[in-house]
C-alpha cells in the first residue's frame, strides 16, 4: 500500500518547515506532493529546498485558487492508494506514518479515522486530545451514531483514492468548511470507516486566518457557506436524519452568530440586503415561541427575519 500526502501552502514560510519535517521523519516509501497554490512568500523557495534534499517531495504549482482548489489539484497528481490531506501551517505525530501504515496494511477500509490535540498559537497551549474509541469497521452512518464526537477536518481521515477517482468526490471549490462540505457527502456512501485510538494530528489554531477574520468579504462568505451545508444536508437521505437535523440547527446558530456581524460592518446596505434574502430562501419557516425572542441574544435578528403572530409562531418577513 503506498500513501500520498497533500499538502496546499499558500504564504506559510513560517509555518512550513515544521510541517515538512514532521512529514519526512518517515523513512520508508511515501509521496509527498506540494501544491503551492500562488504562494508570494518564501513559501516556493523552502519548498524547492526540501525537494532538493529529498526526492519523495513532489512540488505541484498553481495560480490561487484557496485551499479546496489545491487540494484537488493535488489528489488528481497523486498516485497512492491512500491520502492524507495535511494542511501547511499543521504538523503530524512522530509516529503517525508508522502508525497509519500498520493500518491501512491490516485494515484498508475506505476510510481512516483518528483524533487530533489542538495548538493555540495565541496562548502556546495545547488542548487535550479526545480519542476516538477504536471500534471494527463500521460505515459513515454508524460512524456518525457510535461516535460521542468526531472531527470533520479532512486532515483527520486518511482517503482511500478511489473515493475520488472512482467515485468523483471533489472538494467543493470556493466553500469555507470545505471539509464538512466532502465528508457530509461521504458519509452516506462509505461503507467501511476504521478508527484509531493515536491523536495522529496537531492542528494549530491562529489569528487572522479566514475562519476567524472579521472582515465582511469573510464573514459574507462564511454565511454563505453554512448555507451550502444546510442545503446539502437537507438533500442527504442516507444519514440519521435527527443528526441532520442536529447539524442543521448548529449551522443556523453559526450563521445567525455571524450574520449579527455581518451587519454591522462597513458592507453597502444593497449587499447587506442580498445575503438576507439569500437566508431567507434557505431557512425553513419555524415555529418558535414568545419565550425565543425574549430569551435569545439575537432577539433584533428574529424579529428582522421573523414576524410573530398571536399564534405563536412566525414565519418569513420581508427585509425591514
Amino acid at each position: 500500500m503506498q500513501l500520498s500526502i497533500v499538502i496546499p501552502v499558500y504564504n506559510v514560510a513560517s509555518y512550513l518547515e515544521a510541517c515538512l519535517t514532521s512529514v519526512t521523519q518517515y523513512k520508508g516509501p511515501l509521496e509527498i506532493i506540494a501544491v503551492n497554490d500562488g504562494a508570494t512568500d518564501d513559501s516556493p523557495a523552502i519548498l524547492s529546498r526540501w525537494a532538493a534534499q529529498d526526492h519523495r517531495i513532489r512540488i505541484l504549482t498553481r495560480e490561487n485558487g484557496g485551499l479546496s482548489a489545491a487540494r484537488n489539484t493535488g489528489l488528481e497528481a497523486a498516485t497512492g492508494d491512500y491520502i492524507w490531506f495535511v494542511d501547511s501551517d499543521d504538523w503530524i505525530a512522530p509516529q503517525a506514518l508508522s502508525i497509519l501504515m500498520e493500518a491501512i496494511e491490516r485494515q484498508p477500509a475506505q476510510m481512516i479515522a483518528f483524533s487530533h490535540i489542538d495548538y493555540w498559537e495565541a496562548t502556546d497551549t495545547y488542548s487535550e486530545a479526545q480519542y476516538l474509541q477504536s471500534i471494527p469497521l463500521c460505515s459513515g452512518r454508524e460512524f456518525i451514531l457510535q461516535s460521542h464526537f468526531f472531527f470533520t477536518g479532512a486532515w483527520s481521515f486518511l482517503y482511500q483514492r478511489s473515493l475520488f477517482t472512482a467515485q468523483g468526490f471533489r472538494f467543493k471549490e470556493g466553500q469555507l468548511h470545505e471539509d464538512d462540505y466532502l465528508n457530509f457527502s461521504l458519509f452516506g456512501k462509505v461503507s467501511e470507516i476504521y478508527k484509531l485510538p493515536q491523536a495522529l494530528y496537531y492542528y494549530r489554531r491562529r489569528p487572522g486566518s479566514i475562519i476567524t477574520s472579521t472582515q465582511y468579504e469573510n464573514v459574507a462568505k462564511r454565511i454563505r457557506s453554512y448555507l451550502n451545508l444546510i442545503q446539502l444536508l437537507r438533500g442527504i437521505t442516507d444519514l440519521d436524519a435527527s443528526f441532520l437535523q442536529q447539524k442543521c440547527e448548529a449551522y443556523e446558530r453559526n450563521l445567525f452568530g455571524l450574520l449579527e456581524k455581518y451587519l454591522k460592518t462597513s458592507d453597502t446596505p444593497e449587499r447587506q440586503l442580498t445575503l438576507v434574502q439569500e437566508i431567507k430562501e434557505v431557512l425553513p419557516k419555524r415555529k418558535l415561541t414568545g419565550d425565543d425572542f425574549r430569551h435569545s441574544k439575537w432577539k433584533w435578528l428574529l424579529k428582522l427575519m421573523y414576524n410573530y403572530s398571536s399564534k405563536g409562531y412566525v414565519t418569513l418577513v420581508s427585509w425591514r
